[in-house]
């Protein structure tokens, strides 16, 4: 009866190993992920560079300001004519016992016309001002426009994330519901060292998955619903993106030349703050507030404008009748200039020049402030893109191996009768959860990536450049 009991264990033992571990080759084979994904759905692949085109073309920001830049050239172009010239028409010194044209010499019909002159260079200054206005709007457009390659890539990111993960993790489910199934074979028959509570942790370790796999689920749908509202056109809706389904492959982003000169230097000096602020200075959001002060400081130069005299010119033409006896009267014709002229102690002009002084001190100040906020998250990211990389070269040449070799190694003594049902299961669970966290750093180093492009954009060449690689590995 022993003899019997050791010969089934033994043939057990021979039909445990191979079927692990062909269960386990499986999760490594990226042929059997792509057989058992279950993304958006079965139609064709949104591929990142896909989805960041599609937010550019349906961003209505972009056209927003396409409108807005018009609007300011108009006003412009308005700037360019001189105020509108006055005319006048009056009767002047009728009698009023008569009402009699031709009664008086002084009764005149008047005809007058007058053309004011702005101050100084003020028509031309106003012109240049909203010019340099306009101009920010082409700077705004491409911060935007790389900000949404950020973002999108981001939230592109985190769906894939999700979606992968849940991959991974009902993968392994499968390998825990064998595992739990041939335990209970082993316990039924009485073979090996299986007890009761081993089977209740093989149940729980499987609830605790499902659990993992209802958060990602939530997450992913989460992700994607963000990702379609930067993607979908006016009009349209969420469900219209259901249809599209996530690559298997995390794409290849590098680093623009512009980015990674300030990673590389940043080796050389790690704390220079004044390096990256200095580099921040051609980031377009930066640039786009330089138009800005440019502008504040045409401002100044118009309110000095006001200290020069304001000319005005008019011309009247005055028509007499005949007088009683049927003789002629000359017509009159008067023209003058007019000047203002600064008699009093007014100081309206220099509160003029000081009020637009301070605007553009203003506006110098918020310039300062952002590239201060640019170089301190910019600096996060390299902080956090250099520990991510650290991380994951520490996870793929020692961590993962090492966890895989504890994992065969805790699955060989249980099935020798030589170790705990319970640590096998804990080894297999480390393992999944080392896969899981060198997919999510992976992931988060891609988005520092996308977040160092876009801080460093001043200098970017195209997005096709950032995304060197991705379409081949999508």
């Amino acid at each position: 009866m022993i003899d019997a009991i050791s010969s089934n264990r033994d043939k057990l033992k021979r039909t445990i190993i191979p079927v692990f571990w062909g269960l386990v080759i499986s999760l490594y084979n990226p042929q059997a992920l792509a057989e058992s994904a279950s993304v958006l759905g079965s139609s064709r692949v949104l591929h990142l560079q896909d989805a960041i085109n599609m937010a550019k073309d349906n961003d209505p920001w972009l056209q927003s300001s396409r409108y807005k830049e018009q609007a300011l050239q108009a006003n412009s172009r308005s700037e360019q004519a001189l105020p509108n010239p006055k005319l006048t028409f009056r009767l002047q010194n009728l009698p009023t016992d008569s009402f009699d044209f031709s009664q008086e010499a002084m009764t005149q019909a008047q005809l007058g016309f007058s053309q004011a002159f702005p101050r100084g260079d003020t028509l031309e200054l106003k012109q240049k001002q909203w010019q340099q206005l306009s101009e920010q709007q082409p700077v705004l457009r491409d911060d935007r426009t790389q900000q949404v390659t950020m973002e999108v890539t981001h939230r592109w990111l985190d769906a894939l994330l999700a979606e992968r993960s849940i991959q991974i993790i009902q993968q392994d489910a499968n390998l825990f519901k064998h595992l739990e199934s041939i335990a209970q074979s082993s316990y039924r028959s009485a073979i090996g060292n299986v007890r009761q509570q081993d089977l209740v942790r093989a149940q729980l370790e499987l609830t605790r998955l499902d659990e993992r796999l209802f958060k990602l689920q939530e997450h992913r749908d989460v992700k994607l619903a963000e990702l379609a509202l930067w993607l979908m056109p006016e009009g349209d809706n969420v469900s219209h993106f259901s249809s599209f389904s996530l690559p298997e492959q995390l794409p290849e982003l590098n680093l623009t030349d512009a980015a990674q000169r300030v990673f590389s230097e940043m080796d050389v000096r790690p704390h220079d703050y004044e390096f990256i602020a200095q580099t921040l200075l051609a980031h377009p959001k930066v640039a786009s507030v330089e138009k800005v002060i440019h502008a504040q400081k045409t401002g100044i130069q118009i309110a000095q404008q006001s200290r020069k005299p304001q000319w005005s010119m008019n011309a009247t033409y005055g028509y007499r009748d005949e007088d009683k006896l049927g003789h002629e009267r000359a017509d009159l014709l008067s023209v003058g200039v007019t000047v203002d002229m600064p008699l009093w102690d007014d100081t309206r002009p220099e509160q003029q020049i000081q009020a637009a002084i301070f605007n553009a001190e203003q506006i110098e100040t918020e310039k300062r402030l952002l590239v201060r906020t640019l170089a301190s998250s910019a600096l996060q990211h390299i902080k956090n893109l250099k520990n991510q990389e650290r991380q994951l070269s520490l996870y793929e040449n020692q961590l993962l191996a090492q966890l895989h070799q504890q994992s065969e190694a805790a699955l060989a003594a249980y099935t020798n009768d030589d170790g705990d049902f319970a640590e096998a299961v804990r080894a297999q669970i480390d393992e999944l959860n080392a896969r899981l966290e060198v997919l999510t750093l992976k992931t988060k180093r891609l988005k520092s990536i996308a977040s160092l492009n876009y801080y460093f954009s001043g200098d970017q060449q195209t997005d096709s450049d950032a995304l060197n690689g991705s379409a081949n590995n999508e």
